[in-house]
């Protein structure tokens, strides 16, 4: 790399720190609340940590290897009961990733509170949480946007809620529990 490049990434990790600095502490207090327990900086990646996590979940098969499943956001609860399936495991310690503050926060925490609570995440955000199994082997994200919908009889633009899962034992689970 040439002192050029050197500089110009120089430049890019210090915005990410100042960006990170300024807007961790509000996603902490936010999330904790969420959550109903204290999370605190023990619980945020470094950002050398997360630049290896985007790595690592970039060398899995998840662009490929995925089921998608789409509910109009005023029937959440029916994929609240499609998140059951994942209880268990949430109970652990996974990563948590709001879309908004990915470049700057991945939480490690149990993600117990993530069942009952992924709409107040989704509005948090604005957009997707995502949420990986911390050996990578399975994951899912819920994403948030507006699409034309035909439903109960009319044609509407509605907000749209798409779960996204990944890894195949997470998959079948999902397949098996339709």
């Amino acid at each position: 790399m040439d002192d050029k490049e050197e500089r110009k990434e120089r430049v890019k990790l210090l915005r990410r720190q100042q960006e990170r600095k300024n807007q961790l502490p509000s996603l902490l207090q936010q999330t904790s609340i969420i959550a109903n327990k204290d999370l605190t900086e023990n619980n945020v990646l470094t950002l050398e940590e997360i630049d290896n996590h985007r790595i690592s979940i970039n060398s899995t098969d998840f662009d490929f290897n995925y089921l998608n499943i789409s509910f109009p956001q005023q029937k959440a609860d029916e994929l609240f009961k499609i998140l059951q399936v994942f209880a268990k495991d949430l109970e652990e310690e996974n990563y948590l990733i709001l879309s908004k503050w990915s470049d700057i926060a991945v939480l490690r925490v149990k993600t117990d509170f993530v069942l009952m609570n992924f709409q107040k995440l989704i509005d948090l955000d604005g957009d997707s949480i995502y949420l990986y199994l911390l050996d990578y082997s399975s994951g899912f994200y819920i994403d948030l946007y507006t699409e034309w919908w035909y439903l109960d009889g009319k044609a509407e633009r509605r907000p749209i809620l798409v779960l996204r899962v990944f890894g195949k034992q997470w998959i079948k689970r999902i397949a098996e529990a339709l």
